[in-house]
């Protein structure tokens, strides 16, 4: 391995960083972390990660929206740290081309899902909604494009039929631990694999509001289920409106026979 140490910039949240920086702790990687991004949409992130990087000795930076007057100060911030590598992990804003064309060798993202098949946002909320049996993690690198560059390593990990998303993110976050301990010291010596994307599989999903926990109480009941399920707290929930046009929240497990029970009160019969 060459022994110039790598310069970093990590990207994520309180999910994403942590295990990142654990990882690299781990794998005994001669690197150096000259700062911590955090997306301005998410602000609720903030404290925990200044924290961290305060313990660092590293700035926390957040990203604007490219349309913010900030913009281009945070692009050349960026700049000036001049990292190798920018490694991103459980983030929720774009990089533009702007930014990943700073790193001197490339911007790797970590993705929880599979692709091409998962590409955009909430791939674990997405995978349970369509009842998936399966999903993973992929690594990846960056391009214009979200979720479109060639393929480092993928795991993949089951989802059970009575799994909230809480259980598939805790399973996810041990194989995502394990991959990174395996591809970090290939990326950082540029001994990874690198496969294209197969466009011909490739899916994007929006990003899930608030509002599309609306239940139909029409579509089949297993459709219904994997709905609530996955939404479950802290996130607010699958939700209906009673005949009195009360807003009833379903944030937590229900069984799906409790499911079926639910639908035949309501509409008068379960669709299968």
């Amino acid at each position: 391995m060459n022994k110039k140490e790598i310069n970093l910039i990590i990207f994520g949240d309180t999910f994403g960083i942590p295990m990142l920086i654990d990882c690299i702790k781990e794998c005994n990687i001669s690197c150096n972390i000259s700062a911590i991004v955090a997306a301005s949409i998410r602000p609720y992130h903030y404290e925990e990660l200044l924290k961290i990087a305060n313990s660092l000795f590293i700035p926390l930076i957040i990203q604007p929206k490219r349309d913010d007057k900030n913009y281009s100060f945070f692009v050349k911030n960026i700049s000036l740290l001049k990292p190798d590598f920018i490694i991103v992990n459980s983030y929720s804003m774009k990089l533009h081309s702007e930014v990943l064309s700073i790193p001197k060798i490339a911007a790797i993202n970590v993705h929880g899902g599979l692709l091409p098949e998962y590409r955009g946002a909430n791939p674990i909320q997405w995978a349970i909604i369509n009842g998936e049996t399966e999903t993973g993690v992929t690594i990846h690198y960056m391009t214009e494009e979200i979720d479109a560059g060639d393929i480092i390593s993928q795991k993949r990990i089951p989802i059970f039929f009575e799994d909230t998303w809480i259980d598939v993110r805790n399973r996810l976050y041990v194989i995502t631990k394990e991959i990174l301990k395996e591809e970090l010291p290939k990326i950082f010596e540029e001994k990874n694999l690198r496969v294209p994307q197969d466009e011909s599989k490739a899916k994007y999903y929006k990003r899930r509001k608030p509002e599309d926990g609306l239940i139909d109480w029409y579509r089949p009941v297993v459709y219904i289920y994997n709905l609530i399920r996955a939404l479950v707290k802290p996130l607010p929930g699958a939700f209906y409106f009673d005949q009195n046009g009360k807003k009833i929240i379903i944030d937590y497990f229900v069984p799906y026979e409790e499911v079926k029970k639910l639908q035949k009160k309501i509409i008068g019969y379960v669709i299968e």
